[in-house]
């Protein structure tokens, strides 16, 4: 998605006097029309009253007066600009008496607006006003231009203007400089704070925002309390992660160190006479920093090879300690016994005592006599071992598996028997091969690894190169899923 130009955005400041402003003008707007209109309607009546006045007057002096002074009172007052036009009538014969500025034609217009019914008639352009005395039988109509009204409003809205623009700069720059203290400083005080803060996350920020004070007794206030509530749980937390972070690297390195640990206790290569007469070949892939699984070879005596590989429940640190226990007491009893079945009766004894985390083993355990190829085993609860043979098929060995070494120690085990021939390849694995799960859940199982082998062996590999191609399978079936359980390959071939 293509990103548009980025709009500099306006600062608190500028957005706080942009709305007074124009609160401002909406405000001097609406003062100065209400102040128009009630002036203009109070002029109206003022000159409204004043023609009222001169119109009963004339009535008044009708007899007194004759028409040539009514004429040059007329006229006085049309040059002041109070009067522009002016008709005096008899109200029962409807005769003319007098017009001045006027002529019958106008009459006329005025006595079809107003018949006698309305007084007064306010226009655009003219004010007109009408007086009908029954007493003194006359009638009177007065007309005057609105320019004289006009030009007093001009003037009026000039000053009105003047005054309040006058009026609202200075409210402008009160409550701007109200609006400033009590809103826009504390906000940027607790910007700066706050900024301070995040860029640094040291005691000179953290004394930065506690040294503020913000006491606004408003909303204000309450935020800059919340904002320090907040700051004091970050600092916690961050404190809390740290102390996280470093136990967790700890963790991680006293892993690394048991994890090399682990790997110098596997078995050193075999002398080079013996080599002449068996090879052996093993992986192991760890599904965490320590494994739970593991293998080991050496000699009984110069005759006999010792082999295990185990299988400790569970994981990690639990499964890596129990199963430097296994290894030892396996070991040591078949150096000493020199029997498997012996062997591994004792040791289940061993791994029972004491065991109240109720873990367990599943071994594979034999000695293989290197000149004859005779080997005896005991399957204690372990995968099935498998053989590829000569005739290029695959071979599971049969045997009923044994029990699981560590859960009872009464258990009884077998010895078996099977004569190993030149060319065969003997491998003993743990199910972390097998229960490998594609992303589907499916597990490789034995059917897999058995293709595996038996095409390994027909194209012609050696040992070594068959358990790589079984590692490369696993993996290309799982495809890179996270590994669930430790992987171990033990493989054996008499020479």
């Amino acid at each position: 998605m293509k990103k548009g130009k980025r709009d500099v955005p306006l600062s608190l400041s500028v957005k706080a006097i942009i709305c007074l402003c124009i609160a401002a003008i909406a405000l001097s707007g609406a003062a100065v029309t209400f102040s128009y209109v009630t002036f203009r309607s109070i002029l109206v009546r003022n000159y409204e009253s004043s023609m009222e006045m001169f119109a009963s007057m004339l009535i008044g002096q009708r007899n007194k007066l004759n028409q040539k002074q009514i004429e040059d009172f007329c006229k006085e007052m049309s040059e002041k600009g109070n009067v522009s036009a002016v008709y005096i009538y008899e109200v029962k014969s409807g005769d003319t008496f007098m017009a001045y500025g006027c002529d019958e034609s106008t009459y006329s217009n005025w006595l079809e607006h107003y018949q006698g019914k309305k007084e007064k008639k306010v226009t655009d352009k003219k004010l007109l006003v009408s007086r009908v005395s029954k007493e003194y039988g006359m009638g009177v109509f007065i007309e005057m231009s609105m320019k004289v009204i006009d030009q007093q409003l001009l003037h009026f809205a000039i000053m009105l203007i003047t005054v309040i623009m006058e009026v609202t700069v200075l409210l402008v720059v009160f409550s701007w400089n109200l609006v400033k203290k009590h809103v826009v400083n504390p906000i940027l005080m607790m910007n700066s704070a706050t900024k301070s803060f995040l860029s640094h996350s040291n005691e000179d920020a953290e004394a930065k925002m506690t040294g503020l004070v913000i006491e606004t007794n408003d909303e204000i206030q309450i935020l800059w309390e919340s904002i320090m509530q907040m700051e004091d749980r970050i600092q916690k937390y961050i404190g809390n992660i740290t102390e996280m972070t470093i136990h967790a690297e700890k963790i991680k390195m006293e892993l690394n160190i048991a994890s090399r640990i682990q790997a110098s206790m596997l078995p050193i290569p075999l002398a080079a006479n013996i080599k002449q007469k068996i090879k052996l070949y093993a992986v192991m892939h760890s599904a965490k920093e320590v494994a739970g699984d593991f293998y080991d070879y050496f000699m009984i005596d110069k005759n006999h090879l010792g082999i295990i590989v185990a299988d400790v429940s569970g994981k990690s640190i639990p499964a890596a300690l129990f199963m430097m226990v296994t290894k030892t007491a396996l070991k040591n009893n078949l150096l000493y016994y020199k029997e498997v079945v012996k062997a591994v009766d004792v040791a289940n004894k061993q791994l029972c005592e004491g065991n109240n985390e109720n873990m367990f083993v599943t071994a594979f355990i034999a000695i293989i006599d290197i000149d004859s190829g005779e080997m005896s085993y005991c399957n204690a609860g372990h995968t099935r071992t498998v053989l590829a043979s000569e005739s290029g098929e695959i071979f599971w060995f049969k045997e009923r598996q044994g029990i699981i070494l560590g859960a009872f120690d009464e258990a009884n085990y077998r010895e078996c028997y099977y004569q190993l021939k030149k060319r065969n390849y003997l491998y003993i694995y743990t199910d972390g091969v097998t229960e490998a799960c594609d992303k589907h859940g499916e597990f490789f199982g034995e059917s897999r690894l058995g293709d595996s082998l038996k095409a390994s062996y027909k194209k012609g590999r050696s040992l070594e190169e068959s358990i790589m191609a079984l590692e490369l399978d696993v993996k290309c079936f799982s495809e890179d899923d996270n590994q669930a359980d430790d992987i171990t390959v033990l493989g054996v071939e008499l020479i």
